[in-house]
């Protein structure tokens, strides 16, 4: 790779491409996009291959995608530079030919079925529902079959690049279904004055409400909270803090000088909607 290279979770045509193209077209203009898959994604930011990387870590109806989390925290170094918030809304596509009356199979991302559920409960409940990596591999693996009795739920303009036919558009289009993207970086960005940074801690579950108190006590605003199993016990879970402030600026700062077991992965602008 060259040295000014942006990646994303790929293969073309996902929601994380859509995203990507987005946001790096206007931020990184003079980087090569790349797509990339999960392993070599992360894998690149970590030997530093490339500069920024961009995915998904979590859905206004599926909240954290716990695979993403996952590989994320796993990083020796985390540095979260942007956030970037899309609609997303799903289309049914098929080969050329095939009719919903044709369908057995519909593949797609496993949290792409959690977010179109009363969708196919209403319409597919019969189906069988086999999940991918992503949305796009389910649009390239339609392609590659040529299946006769299959769709996948993927972003729209997947039809295109695949050559696949839309069934269905418009699923689950609404304010209510909103994806957060990350963007990990090297650099974190100065205080702008309308800042959040998301905070890691691995807490007993009845440690919780200590924590709780100790944040606000720190006048710390609390915008949202996620968990995550640590998988070391039944009360033991990851809890990912978003708060308002930058880690540079008080009462942030001192905050995390006398709570080190708190884990900045970063300081950055509050985004605003797209899509």
């Amino acid at each position: 790779m060259s040295e000014f290279v942006s990646a994303y979770l790929g293969p073309r045509g996902s929601f994380s491409s859509l995203a990507a193209k987005e946001y790096f077209s206007t931020t990184f203009p003079n980087h090569s996009l790349v797509p990339l898959n999960l392993d070599a994604l992360f894998s690149a930011y970590e030997t530093r291959e490339a500069e920024n990387i961009l995915l998904p870590l979590s859905t206004s109806l599926a909240g954290l995608v716990g695979r993403h989390f996952e590989r994320l925290i796993g990083l020796s170094q985390v540095k979260v530079i942007a956030e970037y918030n899309r609609l997303i809304y799903y289309a049914l596509l098929a080969s050329p030919g095939v009719a919903a009356s044709d369908l057995k199979i519909i593949y797609s991302h496993p949290v792409a079925f959690q977010e179109t559920r009363n969708y196919l409960k209403e319409n597919f409940a019969h189906l069988d529902l086999k999940e991918t990596s992503s949305t796009a591999e389910a649009a390239r693996l339609i392609k590659a079959g040529e299946c006769k009795d299959a769709a996948c739920l993927a972003p729209g303009e997947a039809a295109g690049i695949y050559g696949l036919k839309v069934l269905a558009d418009e699923i689950e289009k609404g304010p209510h279904n909103l994806t957060r993207f990350v963007v990990l970086g090297r650099r974190t960005p100065l205080p702008s004055g309308r800042d959040k940074t998301t905070l890691l801690a691995e807490i007993k579950d009845r440690n919780l409400a200590f924590t709780l108190a100790f944040l606000v006590k720190s006048d710390i605003s609390i915008l949202n909270i996620f968990e995550h199993p640590t998988g070391q016990g039944i009360d033991s879970h990851y809890y990912v803090f978003e708060v308002s402030g930058h880690a540079e600026e008080e009462p942030l700062r001192g905050f995390l000088k006398r709570r080190p077991g708190f884990r900045n992965l970063g300081s950055y602008k509050v985004a605003g909607l797209s899509g």
